[in-house]
This record gives structure tokens, C-alpha cells and sequence, in this order.
């Protein structure tokens, strides 16, 4: 299996579902594996459980879920028993939401929701705080598109766009943190 790379140069620094946009022409009818760059998973085969699951269930996007953990105030997933999300609850507090998500697939079709969407709302993205992906996602499942999450790890990712993720890893792989 084969994979193309390419590099853009950020356009809009509205967030990341503008950054996201811009590789549009470049993956509309293709499925997306997506991931933040700043953020260390613990299982290999979560893609893997991922795009089984979309295929199974025929979801728009399929979010891979990990524990909160020690997090305080992070963004939490309220899940059905059927895996169906119902909604992302941006840096919540809500402790009966346990788990929050930190990696992705999409189909073409959640592909073509979010470009439709960042167009819409292009114009009024500098005057507003910056557009997370989660409300992109509550967007598409309030617009009918039908959103699976399920469980990929029984431990919490390392979020090393932190200083103290960062100072963890640091000392977990034995360097000394500045």
C-alpha cells in the first residue's frame, strides 16, 4: 500500500479545521486517518480499530476514545452504549463523561461537510476565537451525519504540546527538562 505525502503552507491561522481544509482538493474522495501532531498514543493498532469500525458501521467519522486520566478539564465525549457520539463537550468538567478523543477516520462525505462549513464561516473566523475540530463535529452530528467513537486504549494519551506532558516524556525517555 502506497502513500502520497504532501506539504502546505498554512493559508487561514483560524484552527485547525482551516488547516485541515486546505488539503480538501487532495483528499476528497479519499478516507482520512487523522491525529495531532503533539500527541503520543500508546496502542499501534488504533487506525487499525478505527477504519474496522467505519466499515462496520458505515459512520461519517469514527473517533478513537482514550481516558481522561488525571485531566482536570478536558475535552469529554458523551458516548451512547452503541458507540454513537452524541456530542463533544469542549474542556468539560462533566466527570461522568470519562473518556475524550484524540484520533480519527473520516469518509469523503465528513471531508465534504467540513470544507462546506469552513467556507461557510470563513468571513467571520478573524473575529472570533479560534475554531476547534470539535465544533466542527457537534456541527455534523447536529446535521444529521452520523458520528462512532470507540475505545482505543485503556490509558490516556501524552498531550507533548504541554509543559507538563513534555517535562513527562522528557523524563520518561531519560533527558533532563530545561
Amino acid at each position: 500500500m502506497g502513500m502520497d505525502l504532501g506539504y502546505l503552507i498554512m493559508g487561514d491561522p483560524y484552527g485547525v479545521p482551516f488547516t485541515l481544509d486546505q488539503a480538501f482538493p487532495f483528499v476528497v474522495d479519499t478516507m482520512v486517518a487523522f491525529g495531532f501532531p503533539d500527541i503520543l498514543y500508546p496502542e499501534e493498532e488504533s487506525y487499525l480499530q478505527l477504519l474496522e469500525c467505519q466499515a462496520n458501521s458505515g459512520a461519517d467519522l469514527v473517533l478513537g476514545l482514550f481516558p481522561v486520566g488525571h485531566r482536570q478539564k478536558a475535552d469529554r465525549v458523551y458516548r451512547e452504549s452503541d458507540g454513537q457520539i452524541r456530542e463533544i463537550c469542549a474542556a468539560s468538567h462533566k466527570r461522568e463523561l470519562l473518556d475524550t478523543w484524540g484520533i480519527a477516520v473520516w469518509t469523503s462525505y465528513f471531508s465534504q461537510f467540513m470544507h462546506e462549513l469552513i467556507n461557510k464561516v470563513r468571513g467571520e473566523a478573524g473575529r472570533r476565537p479560534e475554531w476547534s475540530m470539535n465544533e466542527v463535529i457537534n456541527e455534523g452530528i447536529h446535521g444529521g451525519l452520523k458520528v462512532q467513537g470507540i475505545k482505543v486504549s485503556p490509558m490516556p494519551f501524552l498531550d507533548i504540546g504541554t509543559p507538563e506532558g513534555l517535562e513527562k516524556v522528557m523524563l520518561q525517555y531519560g533527558a533532563e527538562p530545561s
